[in-house]
């Protein structure tokens, strides 16, 4: 993993470093950091194209098209979140809200991760059927970030949706696995899924 990297990668997930006390915290377990040294607000139209490329300029190489990225951000506030420090942006997270079908085809998949159909994604106004962890990127201060996207994620409407991830790094692989998730047996990417609690009763 690249502790100061990388967001919108093509089909996976890459994440900063988490490491020492922050690390092994089951994700609906994280809380929000008493010191709050970041700014965390939904993405506005017009940072979407720094965000690119901050990240771009973060791995030396042209991710998902600035076009994709707004479409996603638009027909959902909350997938895409700018964490910034003294008014510049050091990183951010970008989400799939996946209605009933989304989570179909992720599950078999039979989903473009670089170019969601828009039928996959959840209504603003409808509880998600299940979120993918897009991308996140940002130096080891965007943990902070980090955290408050999932405290956001806590809440309803989207305590019940199972959290999805294809980590295509070592270090990503250890934070998500630190954070609960398991692989799903025998899919096709190796997708990795974080039950939710509520939802372990009787979940195999």
């Amino acid at each position: 993993m690249l502790p100061n990297t990388t967001m919108f990668a093509r089909a996976g997930t890459v994440y900063p470093q988490l490491t020492g006390e922050k690390a092994g915290k089951e994700f609906d377990l994280v809380a929000v950091p008493g010191r709050r040294r970041l700014v965390v607000a939904q993405a506005k139209g017009n940072e979407i194209r720094p965000l690119l490329r901050t990240a771009e300029a973060a791995i030396g190489s042209t991710l998902a098209p600035e076009s994709v990225v707004a479409r996603v951000a638009v027909a959902h506030p909350d997938s895409l979140w700018t964490f910034r420090r003294t008014d510049q942006i050091v990183g951010g997270a970008a989400l799939l809200m996946l209605n009933s079908p989304g989570l179909e085809a992720l599950l078999a998949g039979n989903i473009d991760l670089a170019d969601p159909p828009p039928a996959f994604l959840a209504h603003p106004a409808a509880a998600p059927a299940a979120i993918y962890v897009w991308a996140i990127f940002g130096p080891s201060i965007a943990i902070e970030g980090i955290a408050y996207v999932i405290v956001r994620l806590q809440s309803d409407p989207y305590r019940f949706a199972d959290i999805y991830a294809l980590p295509h790094t070592r270090n990503g692989m250890r934070f998500t696995l630190g954070l609960g998730f398991h692989e799903i047996p025998d899919h096709p990417q190796h997708l990795l899924r974080y039950v939710r609690i509520v939802n372990r009763a009787g979940h195999a």
